[in-house]
């Protein structure tokens, strides 16, 4: 069992195709409307704060972006970045998301993702 709540998404995250930060990523991105680059940024930004500086979580976003496009989980049109067909499968398993497309980024943040750290 993780020492602390928080920890519990990160261990679970470890099992996933892709890396803790890009399912982050990515279950931001499968949400209803999609997220620009900034978006990723700001709404990851204030989940990982604690762990990176402003710097390395940009740095952490762009390198995510491209795993998630390179692995086909998503694609980006005109700075908009949409979660393919298998990105919403592995974002929705992820979050363990009852119904598919997800939600707003709110709902996912505030209930999902708590859900998912209070295990």
């Amino acid at each position: 069992m993780p020492a602390r709540a928080g920890e519990a998404v990160i261990d679970s995250a470890r099992d996933a195709v892709v890396g803790p930060v890009e399912t982050l990523l990515l279950a931001r991105i499968a949400c209803e409307g999609g997220a620009t680059r900034s978006d990723l940024a700001r709404d990851a930004g204030a989940l990982l704060q604690h762990k990176l500086s402003p710097a390395e979580v940009r740095a952490a976003v762009d390198a995510g972006v491209g795993a998630l496009i390179q692995r086909g989980f998503a694609i980006e049109t005109r700075g908009r970045l949409s979660a393919t067909a298998a990105g919403t499968e592995v974002a929705g398993s992820f979050i363990e998301a009852g119904s598919l497309p997800l939600a707003g980024w709110d709902q996912v943040r505030d209930t999902a993702l708590v859900a998912k750290a209070l295990g």
